[in-house]
Order: C-alpha cells, then sequence, then structure tokens
C-alpha cells in the first residue's frame, strides 16, 4: 500500500530516489560520463551509513573526481540492518582508487564531557574500533546520560514511548 501511494502522488522515497539514480547511471553511458565529468572533488559526510547501491552512484559520479572525500564516524553506523558496512565500503573505495588517507578528527565540539565518556565507554565493547573520540578543551561537563537496557526491541519501543510520554 506504500508504494501504491507514493506512486499515486508521483512520490519517491530515499529508497526509490537511490534506486533511479543508479539505473540512471548504469543505464546511459552519456548520463554516466556526464555526471563524472562534472566534480573535481565529491564529498560523502555520514559515510558509516552508505549502502552499497550508494556507493555505486558514489563510485561513478566520482570516476574523474581528483579527490573523494568521505566523512564519518565507522564506529557509529545505526544502517547495518539496510546494507551498511563502513569497513567493507573504504576497501571497495581503496579498491577502486588506491589506498585512502585517513584524518583522524578526534575533538569534539558538539558534545558534553559527560556524554562523551560515556560513548566511548559503550563503544569500548566494540571488537574493532576506529575511533577515539575527545572532548574539545572547552566543552561543558554535562549531564551524565541515562542507560537504559531492555531484553527485546518490543520491550524498547514501549519504555522508550512511557519515557516520552512521561516527558
Amino acid at each position: 500500500r506504500y508504494l501504491q501511494a507514493l506512486n499515486e502522488r508521483g512520490g519517491v522515497d530515499f529508497g526509490g530516489l537511490v534506486y533511479l539514480a543508479r539505473a540512471a547511471l548504469n543505464d546511459s553511458s552519456k548520463t554516466a560520463e556526464r555526471w563524472a565529468g562534472k566534480f573535481d572533488l565529491v564529498q560523502v559526510d555520514e559515510v558509516q551509513d552508505t549502502h552499497q547501491s550508494e556507493y555505486d552512484i558514489i563510485r561513478q559520479v566520482a570516476q574523474h573526481a581528483k579527490s573523494l572525500c568521505l566523512v564519518g564516524d565507522l564506529d557509529q553506523t545505526i544502517y547495518g540492518w539496510r546494507g551498511s558496512s563502513p569497513r567493507t565500503l573504504i576497501r571497495q573505495v581503496e579498491a577502486d582508487r588506491g589506498p585512502a588517507t585517513a584524518i583522524m578528527m578526534n575533538d569534539n565540539f558538539r558534545s558534553t564531557k559527560s556524554l562523551l565518556q560515556t560513548a566511548n565507554e559503550v563503544a569500548s565493547g566494540l571488537l574493532e574500533r576506529a575511533t577515539i573520540v575527545q572532548p574539545f578543551e572547552g566543552l561543558d561537563e554535562g549531564t551524565p546520560p541515562t542507560i537504559q537496557i531492555f531484553t527485546n526491541p518490543n520491550d524498547e519501543a514501549i519504555g522508550v514511548a512511557r519515557h516520552c510520554a512521561d516527558l
């Protein structure tokens, strides 16, 4: 029903945009070449959430670009369920373009010391860790976050909904 409603309204969602862009680039070498010739630099933000279909678009658009800049926190991906695998993506980029240069941006200016400390404690349990984020020296201490553990996704959804209702 969702797809039918989109179609009736001439709409497209994010997945559809990716599909249509990829199809346009794959189906027409003229279109692919036109877009590949437009950019000297291609920058992708939140690269940790990029999946293979999106990378196919990036690869084609950045084909002639002198620089491809990927920005993100490889430890922070939340879209594994839809195919994002940041380390696999970086390996694919290096296979396509050669070795990548990593520039670590460890100083965080946008958070609080308490939140960053908690994030680092949670991330310390990761099997493979790509980043260590530290607070910029002028950050506020902030309020320590409340951590709540749920046994399953349904309990988590109910707990979050109850907390929102309480607020």
